[in-house]
């Protein structure tokens, strides 16, 4: 008997560990999301604005339109992206979600999501000059993103341009009725939109509430 009452020590042991740890993580799991939100999307964005990053993005654009020098529009740069990039549903040689977050590895695989739309659209208007950052959809407790677009100051005002959502036939520039039959639209308690520079993330869905 002496065996088992010790093995039962140890099991109520760690029972009482893996309860103890099942209870910190309930009442830090919100922080760690976010934590990890956040941190993650300015790590893409980091990635995202390195000279080599831009440089081949800028170059692949160039080669597209034939080495013209001239200033494209986001239009042409739209048409850039669906030339280089298939929307997909999933990844079947990864089934983890996105392959990367880097533009040059996006651009070699030719497919993606929302997310690899907005990365390779927001690299593009960086290279050519735009002021834009990454804006990512995000659950109430961080704990999962529903959607991704790309936001460019056009005329001093940071406006939605969506390069995914009606690919390839059409881009979204400020037109929110897209989302509406969207399961996170309207925003509001449960759901929230950041977008990213390679610095900070900014809570920015004040401005898409009506």
């Amino acid at each position: 008997m002496a065996p088992l009452k010790k093995i039962e020590k140890i099991f109520f042991a760690f029972s009482g560990i893996a309860i103890m740890a099942l209870c910190i993580f309930l009442v830090f799991q919100e922080p760690i999301h976010q934590y990890f939100f956040l941190s993650d999307n300015e790590a893409t964005m980091q990635k995202l604005t390195e000279p080599k990053q831009l440089n081949a993005v800028k170059n692949s654009i160039a080669e597209y339109f034939g080495n013209t020098n001239e200033t494209y529009s986001l239009q042409d740069l739209f048409e850039w992206q669906n030339h280089h990039l298939r929307y997909v549903d999933s990844f079947p040689w990864f089934g983890l979600g996105r392959p990367a977050a880097d533009p040059v590895d996006i651009l070699n695989a030719g497919i993606g999501r929302c997310g690899e739309f907005s990365i390779i659209f927001t690299a593009a208007c960086l290279a050519e000059g735009y002021e834009a950052r990454l804006a990512v959809v995000v659950k109430s407790d961080y704990s999962s993103g529903p959607h991704e677009f790309c936001e460019v100051k056009i005329n001093g005002t940071w406006t939605q341009v969506d390069s995914s959502c009606h690919a390839p036939n059409k881009l979204i520039i400020n037109d929110t009725s897209v989302y509406k039959n969207w399961s996170w639209w309207p925003l509001g308690n449960s759901y929230s939109i950041f977008d990213f520079d390679k610095n900070n993330g900014y809570n920015i869905t004040s401005s898409f509430v009506q």
